[in-house]
């Protein structure tokens, strides 16, 4: 019976590039703010700011003039777009728990099993939304330095709400701009902005820069990458003109795109020896993966230098090890097979100490059949010397193979007209699950996607999704990579494909507001730019786990996880 998961992931709303909120000391008649009372006045343009400092024995009073005080206001908004609202959860609850998507009565039953009287199991400081007060968010502190950083980050949070007004929040903005402050009662001039957008800020946030060497593992759709360790075949689909923007990327000799691994014979005792050992596992970091189905033969993988080895019952008696049974879909009471693991990167394992040892003992004398492996070594100089023989594998004498594309043009897809401003009604099952299954025929290439298909509907009744907002037709192109593929080949190419395809993504008057077709037709504004999406999808080895990941421009990002 497969298992699914959707998750989603919303990225931080980011500024209209045109900058239509108002930019301090400039002419108000050439730009126009969001809101009257997100325009800070000019007249605080460089004020100078005593800062007070508390002492018990004295009070000095000094000027503090704050960098951000001297700064274009264009720059001040790209900083504060990278401080996102802190995480954080509700006492005795997870922070999944703590969302607006988990319901009252399953939160009660969490809290009835709880005891709330013990401290929270993490040391965050956000760990318990209690706490935020002890140390402030970044805006609440930067608000307090000067007036000057006070109307900016007044200002960038007003843009927020607007941004978000009809979404997150219901205000009369449009009969403010018409008729003033005094045409709504109560009056909006004492709406403090920064505080409302930071009650209501989406608490799943990714940066409009990820810095490709140093990813977050836990946030999604990363924590959905490294979650399946080995992947056979990885899709990609995106539209046309968005492929003309990241295709060098992906066909650069040196790029994310390319790879290499190997195919070899080796025994396990093999992997222990002293200069496979050191240079490989200890030192160096690759993974491999033996013949074997899971859950039926004896299977080893070595990932992150952890070897697992999933052993029948018979073999794991004879070798003497210490593992844990786990469950293989055959008698509930009866354990058949058995999992062993080690961290071959701990210190105690090296020859002379017991416990490596015994680990020793075993593949001498009970696993001692040669198996092929799948060998990928996460040193990018490796191939080179591989190439030319001098790497510890070389002596096994294996076929290396090379991890390239191919590529397919779809042309005249129908595709589904979605609203990338409002995702939510994606979020249901049944709509995640149509979603799922119409990114999937486009993996497989199906005539039934092809808008001048006609096909008798005994023998198919498939239709393309239609979520209210009509179906369209454009041009796609398949990107399919095949081999022994990690995580991080995998979220290295998701971080090109963002980075190229979105770095030029433009807005209308500072909004995203209007549908945008999945072929990238504007339906209300068609000054309005394209839209920008695309998916990526994963099988593991053996057919039964796989992933798929939506990424829409710089807004949300869907996530599938199929365990079966």
């Amino acid at each position: 019976m497969a298992s699914f998961t959707a998750s989603t992931t919303e990225l931080a709303p980011t500024l209209p590039a045109n900058n239509s909120r108002l930019l301090v000391g400039y002419d108000e008649a050439l730009v126009r703010p969001p809101s009257r009372l997100a325009s800070p006045s000019p007249s605080c343009c460089g004020a100078s700011v005593t800062c007070t400092i508390n002492d018990s024995s004295s009070k000095q009073h000094l000027p503090c003039h704050t960098k951000l005080d001297t700064l274009p206001v264009e720059i001040v908004d790209r900083i504060l777009f990278h401080l996102i609202h802190p995480r954080c959860r509700l006492p005795g609850l997870t922070e999944t728990q703590s969302g607006h998507g988990f319901t009252e009565k399953q939160k009660r039953s969490v809290k009835d099993h709880e005891d709330l009287s013990q401290p929270a199991d993490t040391h965050r400081w956000a760990a318990d939304i209690f706490s935020l007060h002890l140390i402030p968010h970044p805006f609440h502190a930067l608000s307090l330095t000067s007036r000057r950083c006070h109307e900016l980050i007044e200002g960038y949070c007003a843009h927020l709400v607007r941004q978000r007004n009809g979404t997150m929040f219901n205000l009369p903005f449009t009969h403010l701009d018409k008729y003033g402050s005094n045409c709504v009662y109560p009056g909006l001039s004492n709406i403090v902005y920064r505080r409302l957008w930071l009650q209501h800020a989406p608490r799943n946030v990714l940066p409009s820069y990820i810095d490709p060497q140093n990813v977050s593992t836990k946030k999604k759709p990363f924590s959905t990458f490294n979650r399946q360790k080995y992947s056979h075949r990885l899709d990609l689909v995106l539209p046309e003109e968005i492929y003309e923007l990241v295709k060098d990327e992906l066909k650069r000799g040196d790029g994310p795109a390319r790879a290499q691994y190997a195919r070899v014979h080796m025994k396990l005792g093999e992997i222990l020896e002293g200069e496979f050992l050191e240079g490989y596992i200890k030192q160096g970091n690759i993974m491999m993966l033996s013949e074997g189905r899971a859950l039926v033969d004896d299977r080893f993988e070595l990932y992150e230098g952890i070897l697992r080895m999933e052993l029948t019952r018979p073999t794991y008696e004879r070798c003497g090890l210490q593992g844990t049974p786990i469950e293989d879909g055959g008698k509930k009471h009866q354990k058949r097979r058995w999992v062993v693991e080690y961290d071959l990167r701990a210190k105690s394992m090296k020859h002379g100490k017991s416990g490596f040892s015994r680990l020793v003992w075993a593949c001498k004398n009970v696993l001692t059949h040669s198996l092929t492996w799948l060998f990928y070594n996460f040193n990018p100089s490796s191939a080179e010397s591989l190439a030319e023989g001098k790497e510890p594998i070389s002596q096994h004498a294996p076929w290396l193979h090379d991890i390239s594309s191919q590529e397919w043009n779809m042309p005249d897809v129908l595709v589904p007209r979605l609203s990338p401003s409002d995702l939510s009604g994606l979020y249901g099952e049944d709509n995640a699950l149509d979603l799922l299954e119409y990114v999937q025929m486009l993996s497989l290439k199906s005539p039934r996607i092809n808008k001048r298909d006609v096909i008798d509907p005994h023998l198919s009744r498939y239709d393309v999704p239609n979520f209210g907002r009509g179906v369209g037709s454009g041009h796609l192109v398949l990107v399919q990579w095949k081999g022994f593929l990690p995580p991080s080949f995998v979220r290295n190419i998701f971080l090109a494909i963002r980075k190229e395809a979105f770095k030029n993504k433009k807005t209308t008057n500072g909004t995203q507001e209007g549908d945008i077709s999945m072929e990238g037709d504007s339906v209300v504004d068609e000054e309005q730019e394209e839209g920008k999406w695309f998916f990526m999808s994963a099988q593991a080895f053996g057919g039964k786990n796989s992933w798929t990941v939506m990424q829409f421009a710089d807004r949300q990002t869907l996530a599938w996880e199929i365990e079966s």
